[in-house]
């Protein structure tokens, strides 16, 4: 399971953190199937979204944009 799905743009977005430093490998793993099958990641961390939101925000703007085009 991916924390973010847009079917849409067949985008997934991952927030990282403590709960993920157990799982890297199972992560990395399940990223790399849902790759293969098509489906773009955007990865952050949990420190990211909550003290550089806005960095955040921006970041997946410009990637649905680029995603956007890349489907025209």
């Amino acid at each position: 399971m991916v924390d973010f799905y847009c079917h849409k743009l067949n985008m997934a977005i991952e927030i990282d953190g403590v709960s993920h430093d157990s799982k890297v490998e199972q992560d990395r793993a399940r990223q790399n199937v849902l790759e293969s099958r098509g489906v773009r990641f955007l990865r952050f961390t949990d420190e990211d979204v909550r003290y550089n939101r806005d960095s955040v925000i921006r970041e997946i703007r410009v990637s649905i944009e680029n995603f956007s085009r890349n489907m025209s």
